[in-house]
């Protein structure tokens, strides 16, 4: 549930985004 409030932020939202465009995080995240 608390993931999903997150998510639902907006400013969460964009820092998840560009934290995914980060090419370390991705390899960690894979």
């Amino acid at each position: 549930n608390r993931d999903i409030s997150i998510d639902s932020t907006p400013g969460s939202l964009a820092a998840f985004k560009k934290l995914a465009a980060n090419p370390i995080f991705n390899v960690k995240l894979s």
